[in-house]
C-alpha cells in the first residue's frame, strides 16, 4: 500500500515537472520570437494624459483658456489617435459610368428529363453560355426555360426572348404599345 502512495506521488510530481518544463520553453520561445519582432514607431502608444486637459496657467487670461477649452472640444472624443492632426485631403468621388446589359442572344433550348439548358450567346462574348434555371445572366435571371423561349427577370421586369431574339431590353419596353 505504502508503495502504490509513493508510486502514485512520484508519478504526479514527474507530471507536474514535465508541465512546468513545457510551459518554460514555451514561454521563453515567445519571448524570443518577440524580441526579433521590429516594433513599428507609429504602433507604440504614446502618454495621451495632456489630450484631455485644457492648459492652464496663472497669468493666461479667461480668452486664452476659453480658447484652449474650444480648441480640446472640436476634437472627436472616442476614436483612435485622438490628439493628432489629420492632414487635410479632398475627397473626389467619381460616378460609376452605368454599364448597359449586353445583348442576349437565344441560339437552342435542350430539354430532357435531367435537364433543361439554355444556349445562349451574349453580345460581348464570343463563347456561348450554358445556362440553367435560377442562373444570373447579367443583371438578369434566368427564370424559365421553355420549348421555344426563355423568360428573363430582373426585380419587377419580365423579358422573353425567342430563338433568335436580339433585342436589348430597352428595345423590347419600347417596342410594347
Amino acid at each position: 500500500m505504502k508503495e502504490e502512495v509513493r508510486r502514485v506521488s512520484f508519478e504526479r510530481l514527474r507530471r507536474a515537472v514535465t508541465l512546468v518544463c513545457v510551459v518554460a520553453i514555451v514561454c521563453f520561445g515567445m519571448e524570443v520570437g518577440l524580441s526579433q519582432i521590429a516594433l513599428d514607431p507609429a504602433l507604440i502608444l504614446r502618454d495621451r494624459s495632456n489630450d484631455f486637459l485644457v492648459p492652464t496657467a496663472a497669468n493666461a487670461s479667461s480668452d486664452s483658456g476659453q480658447s484652449a477649452i474650444d480648441q480640446v472640444l472640436r476634437k472627436p472624443l472616442f476614436i483612435q489617435g485622438r490628439g493628432i492632426e489629420l492632414p487635410r485631403t479632398a475627397a473626389t468621388v467619381m460616378p460609376t459610368p452605368p454599364t448597359s446589359d449586353p445583348e442576349i442572344r437565344l441560339l437552342g433550348v435542350q430539354l430532357s428529363s435531367e435537364a433543361r439548358l439554355a444556349f445562349i450567346q451574349l453580345s460581348n462574348s464570343d463563347h456561348t453560355l450554358r445556362a440553367v434555371e435560377g442562373q444570373s445572366i447579367g443583371s438578369w435571371m434566368l427564370a424559365q426555360i421553355l420549348r421555344d423561349h426563355i423568360e428573363l427577370t430582373r426585380k419587377s421586369e419580365t423579358r422573353s426572348i425567342y430563338l433568335g431574339d436580339t433585342r436589348a431590353p430597352a428595345d423590347d419596353e419600347a417596342a410594347s404599345p
